[in-house]
């Protein structure tokens, strides 16, 4: 069975949107672990070898929270969590059990903040029958609800 992909979205984009959507939780988590580890860590004083000078933490500690890759994963989890709170409470059910595997989105962020793996289901509509039985919709509904989604995250990521 192949995957269904949305008419107004190509192969890449949705590679790329439906990884931003899946990986949330876990990168939520990790960008939570890194601020307060570079927030709240003990400052290490290190010792240029070819110096001898003392490095200077606070400015190390503000070039690491401002990286690329923390940048990259804010605007993710921003993209996701903007569209995340713009949706019913139904339907934000429906992409849980859809892209994480489980009954709420606080679930998927306790999962993830614990290591745990969060995996979600495929889109083809027996597995969208599956998710839509436990929200009490309909396997179209269900499907609408989210192509939606991603294509908003989409649209949100400039994807689309």
């Amino acid at each position: 069975m192949s995957t269904y992909i949305p008419k107004s979205i190509d192969r890449d984009q949705w590679v790329t949107i439906n990884a931003a959507i899946r990986s949330y939780p876990r990168l939520c988590a990790e960008i939570s672990e890194m601020e307060s580890d570079v927030l709240y860590g003990t400052p290490m004083k290190e010792v240029s070898i070819v110096t001898g000078d003392v490095s200077h933490p606070t400015e190390s500690k503000a070039i690491r929270i401002s990286s690329n890759r923390i940048l990259e994963m804010k605007r993710k989890c921003s993209a996701v969590k903007k569209c995340l709170d713009l949706i019913p409470r139904q339907y934000s059910r429906v992409i849980s059990f859809r892209f994480w595997g489980v009954s709420s989105i606080e679930k998927a962020l306790d999962l993830a903040s614990r290591g745990d793996p969060v995996r979600g289901l495929p889109f083809d509509t027996p597995y969208m029958r599956t998710v839509g039985d436990k929200v009490n919709l309909s396997a179209v509904r269900t499907k609408q609800i989210v192509r939606r989604f991603i294509e908003a995250v989409g649209a949100e990521l400039g994807e689309i």
